[in-house]
């Protein structure tokens, strides 16, 4: 058996989440309810926007940026939750993107995608070009 942890070192908890799981384990036979966040943040985080408004189902678009894709998770809970909200993710590694394809379900589409580029270099185009 290894072990498998999920680290986070910009929080200060040593761990997100330790189970124990095979050494040889097919993580791809896995399935995934896209429509649950794992992390009280995130749910805090949605849910505040939903308060506030910002995702009211009676605007025709929403255009949503979420700066650092991670696993894609927020990115792929309002595909999957809202009809009307188009995210644009921007990560500075592109190999966190594949991670998120590969492993989270992440997909790119008319409704989501993603940018690999410095998150304040991408806003600092967005501003400029107004």
């Amino acid at each position: 058996m290894g072990k498998r942890a999920l680290m986070n070192d910009s929080l200060t908890m040593d761990f997100l989440a330790r189970q124990e799981v095979p050494a040889k384990f097919n993580t791809s036979e896995w399935q995934f309810d896209y429509t649950y966040l794992p992390v009280d943040y995130l749910r805090v985080l949605l849910a505040a926007g939903r308060a506030l408004g910002v995702f009211d189902s009676s605007k025709t678009s929403i255009k949503a940026l979420t700066v650092g894709l991670g696993g894609g998770c927020v990115n792929t809970f309002l595909r999957y939750t809202t009809e009307n909200v188009n995210v644009t993710a921007v990560e500075i590694d592109a190999s966190m993107v594949e991670v998120a394809k590969k492993f989270f379900g992440f997909i790119e589409d008319e409704r989501q995608h993603c940018v690999v580029d410095d998150g304040v270099h991408f806003l600092g185009e967005c501003v400029r070009k107004g």
